[in-house]
């Protein structure tokens, strides 16, 4: 008997790492974290998770724009 063993690898879809992200859902801090590792800057409103964000996710980053994230 013949034990093969094999590892497939995927290549995951490419970031869009220019593109605002979607954080509704998300905390405070993970939300915060993933936008201003695209270069965005963030205000919080609140307290809880993201149930709007004042820029869209989807709309191309230009340097310095705020995102202003409301929690709830």
């Amino acid at each position: 008997m013949s034990n093969r063993r094999s590892i497939t690898l995927r290549q995951e879809k490419p970031s869009n790492s220019h593109l605002v992200p979607d954080v509704h859902g998300m905390g405070a801090r993970d939300a915060v974290y993933i936008m201003e590792k695209r270069g965005l800057k963030t205000r919080i409103l609140g307290r809880g998770m993201v149930l709007e964000q004042s820029i869209g996710a989807g709309t191309r980053i230009k340097k310095g724009m705020v995102c202003t994230l409301k929690l709830g």
